[in-house]
């Protein structure tokens, strides 16, 4: 039997029982290049636990562009329809409304500075609302919305480094803020695919901040870290120091440039590349000596060849080293590195295959371990939501909870008005503008 054959029936799964009181679900909902995966949580004291998952492979986007709209659609109604018959929900009209990420290459981000007058007076929350407001009211590259706001810090009477300035008697009120951002027209058609599918979009929110709230402890946020997500085609870059957000970016690099070097190298199908690279750690489980043979399909019906585990396991590493050695130039040539004294956490699906940390450690030369979502889980779906695969979805679950975004002291919100929700179809709220 080749290693490579890939069983495609879905475990049978028993539908978790709800009793006692009504509970408050939240849902998220992450559209990838390659799988669309959905999580379903409940909102408990102190964060959300997850209930149930589903996932569906996905052709409709491709290098951050939604190319086929009826394969997306589908694909979200498959995720979200086995969601919802883990929680006995047969009706997607029933499920809660969904956070949905947005990522790729759609995504930009700048520094921005705001400014209220106080007076002499003691800082109040509308003080605060109106200089994070006119950080917000800042000129954005045309055709792109903003998406997240990040308070970066309070600056009271030139008074730097200040979290919470409430109560404070100043003068003046300044803030700096950290904006992200996303092609508008993105945005809107991966809307329009969701509500397609049937799903209810309640919020938006930035890919690259749900992943460092999903995997990121505080001591690595306010000491320094950088996450990377391999992701299908981009790779994400998220820095924290001083327990802010630092910088965030995006390479044209993932998955799919490794699935391309195995195809070449090994001359097999892209289907069949991809399935080799997913199924790695059970061809190791299932062979195990690096000069054992595995037998591969090479592509257009030429038969099959063999190649040892060794061989197969130096191409892997060789497209990891060429995406390590990517960020590792980004971090270099963007003065990074002096902010990560911590390490990096890699996570995303990629993130599965065993050498990753070690290739990562030696090509950045610095700690590395890998992420996987930290939040409450059922105990029937530990052994497969405690995955780095499922970073993104875990994270955006949190904007779906109230306790999202707090740092220390009161939580303060911005009022409902951005400035620009107008650009964004109706009823969808910017997530992550709790301080």
């Amino acid at each position: 039997m080749l290693f490579w054959r890939r069983n495609r029936g879905n475990p049978t799964r028993r539908p978790i029982e709800i009793t006692g009181k009504a509970e408050s679900y939240v849902g998220a909902l992450d559209v990838g290049s390659h799988m669309v995966k959905v999580l379903i949580g409940v909102r408990r004291e102190g964060g959300v636990e997850i209930k149930s998952v589903g996932t569906a492979e996905s052709n409709g986007i491709h290098d951050g562009k939604i190319r086929d709209v009826e394969s997306t659609v589908r694909a979200i109604e498959l995720a979200v329809k086995e969601a919802g018959s883990l929680l006995g929900i047969k009706r997607i009209s029933d499920m809660p409304p969904m956070v949905l990420g947005i990522g790729g290459d759609s995504i930009s981000s700048l520094c921005s500075f705001g400014l209220s007058v106080v007076g002499g007076d003691r800082i109040t929350r509308d003080h605060i609302t109106i200089s994070l407001e006119t950080a917000n009211a800042v000129p954005l590259s045309e055709g792109h919305t903003l998406i997240h706001t990040e308070p970066q810090e309070f600056v009271v009477d030139h008074q730097r480094g200040i979290q919470n300035p409430l109560g404070m008697v100043a003068l003046r009120l300044e803030s700096w803020v950290y904006l992200i951002t996303a092609r508008s027209s993105y945005v809107k058609n991966l809307i329009t695919c969701a509500h397609m599918a049937g799903v209810e979009v309640d919020k938006i929110a930035a890919i690259p901040v749900a992943l460092a709230k999903a995997v990121l402890v505080e001591d690595e946020k306010e000491l320094g870290s950088v996450v990377i997500d391999i992701g299908e085609n981009f790779t994400h870059i998220v820095i924290y120091n001083k327990g802010k957000l630092e910088r965030v970016a995006s390479l044209s690099v993932g998955g799919y440039n490794i699935i391309k070097g195995i195809s070449q190298t090994l001359r097999t199908s892209l289907e069949d590349a991809r399935v080799l690279k997913d199924n790695y750690w059970e061809m190791m489980e299932g062979y195990g000596i690096a000069e054992d043979r595995v037998e591969v399909p090479l592509r257009g019906d030429r038969g099959t060849s063999t190649f040892s585990v060794s061989e197969i396991e130096a191409v892997l590493r060789k497209e990891f080293e060429t995406i390590f050695s990517k960020v590792n130039s980004f971090l270099v040539n963007n003065r990074c590195k002096d902010a990560i004294d911590t390490g990096a956490v890699i996570t995303g699906g990629n993130a599965k295959i065993e050498m990753v940390a070690e290739v990562a450690r030696s090509m950045l030369e610095m700690d590395v371990r890998v992420g996987i979502p930290r939040f409450q889980v059922d105990s029937k779906l530990v052994g497969t939501i405690k995955s780095p695969l499922y970073a993104t979805a875990a994270g955006l679950l949190c904007y779906g909870s109230d306790t999202c975004g707090v740092t220390k002291g009161e939580v303060l919100k911005l009022k409902s008005r951005t400035g620009r929700e107008e650009e964004l179809p109706m009823g969808v709220k910017v997530a992550g503008f709790l301080i």
